[in-house]
């Protein structure tokens, strides 16, 4: 009788070991293979290396403080805190009362001088009258007043002249006159001794014959020798007035020459003081114009310092900042001395607003321009870094749905090239091996 086997009883003739076999070889050809992989991927495969760093989002052009040369007392404040401003835009006026007196005064020294130039231009050259150069014809009171000043001192000035010429030519007239009487004298004396000569030369010829006594012809040599004596006299005479005449007439041409000095002399000095004036007034008028303080570029004011009317500014303190508007955006990372040696000009960047969760926003993309060559420090927090300008693309710019201002913190990518995952892991160990190397 047959007896029928159980369920899953082993029949006749079955050999468990081949399917064994089977298995084991499978499995070992599994991790093989799962070996063979990963070491592929640990020497082939790239991974991008990055480090990390913080940063804050600028503008290309830096933000404009705005500041004054001079300082001065508050009239009037036009703006405010987050207000667009345009180029050249009026942002605050100070009093102008003191630049503007000051200004005045250098005016009228201008004024003054021109109108000295123009008096000693007429007395140089012998004019009647002051000709009036364009300049002095405002009708503003200086240089009226400029004017009639010096138009009285020209009068006086000539009257003067004229009156000291006129004495030294009447002196000239009297001595001329003199002169001639004295000429006349000669003359008489010169006829006179012609005369008593011929008279003498009868005397002698009838003195001779015994016709006349002696006393007749030593009266006349006497009155010879004393009209002769007269006439050298008057020779003498005419000799002292000629002398003194040329005296008088140096004189004249000294006072002429020595006012035509003076003049000239005058001319040098008054041209000098216009010249210095008209220096001095330029920079009197340029800071009136700074008496408005003005935008130098179109943007939006942040940090306004100023608040009161009244107050006083002094000078060279900030006054408010502008930061630009339709400017391009830069991204300044702060990175770790440690990792300076990795960041090189060129590399891409990737950025994150820190404000903005990432799942909600596109990261921007940009390249490395510029490496600070030294380290510098945060005044805050005394931390040291290397500050790494990053420039960033035209299509991030336009695909950032964000606003973008300055001040915005960041966190920044630098990629720093590709390496193989076995190189990240034996990095390490060679690093340990060659400290070990080097301690031994």
């Amino acid at each position: 009788m047959t007896v029928p086997l159980a369920v899953g009883a082993k029949q006749p003739g079955d050999d468990p070991a081949p399917f064994g076999k089977n298995f084991i070889v499978l499995g070992f050809a599994i991790i093989a293979i799962f070996s063979t992989l990963t070491g592929m991927w640990l020497v082939a495969a790239p991974i991008q290396g990055a480090i990390v760093a913080n940063g804050l989002v600028e503008v290309a052009s830096n933000v404009k403080t705005v500041q004054h040369l001079e300082g001065g007392i508050v009239s009037e404040i036009l703006v405010q805190e987050g207000d667009r401003v345009s180029p050249s835009q009026v942002l605050v006026r100070l009093q102008s009362t003191a630049s503007t007196a000051a200004a005045n005064e250098i005016k009228a020294q201008w004024y003054e001088a021109k109108a000295t130039e123009a008096r000693l231009i007429a007395e140089r050259d012998g004019k009647d009258s002051i000709e009036i150069p364009p300049e002095l014809k405002d009708p503003g009171k200086m240089a009226a007043e400029a004017v009639s000043g010096q138009e009285s001192i020209f009068r006086t000035r000539q009257t003067l002249l004229r009156e000291r010429l006129s004495l030294l030519q009447q002196t000239t007239g009297s001595l001329q006159k003199e002169i001639e009487g004295y000429e006349g004298q000669v003359a008489a004396a010169t006829r006179k001794l012609e005369l008593i000569e011929e008279q003498l030369g009868d005397v002698r010829a009838l003195y001779q014959k015994k016709l006349v006594v002696r006393t007749r012809l030593t009266d006349l040599e006497t009155e010879k020798a004393d009209v002769g004596g007269d006439l050298s006299g008057y020779i003498a005479s005419i000799g002292v007035a000629r002398q003194k005449m040329e005296e008088t007439k140096f004189k004249v041409a000294e006072l002429n020459a020595s006012t035509a000095a003076d003049i000239v002399a005058e001319l040098g000095v008054v041209r000098a003081k216009i010249y210095e004036s008209a220096q001095r007034i330029a920079a009197a008028d340029d800071v009136m114009t700074r008496t408005e303080i003005r935008a130098p570029i179109g943007g939006t004011i942040v940090g306004l310092k100023i608040h009161t009317i009244g107050g006083v500014i002094a000078a060279g303190d900030p006054l408010m900042d502008i930061v630009p508007v339709d400017d391009n955006f830069v991204v300044i990372a702060n990175v770790d001395p440690l990792d300076v040696d990795q960041v090189k000009v060129g590399l891409h960047a990737t950025i994150w607003l820190s404000a903005v969760g990432r799942r909600y926003q596109q990261p921007m993309n940009g390249d490395v321009r510029t490496l600070s060559a030294d380290r510098l420090v945060d005044p805050r927090t005394g931390k040291a870094f290397y500050a790494a300008r990053i420039v960033l693309t035209p299509q991030s710019l336009k695909a950032t749905p964000v606003a973008l201002q300055a001040g915005m913190n960041t966190q920044v990518m630098i990629e720093t090239g590709a390496r193989s995952a076995w190189e990240y892991l034996s990095a390490p160990v060679y690093a340990a091996m060659g400290r070990a190397l080097r301690e031994q």
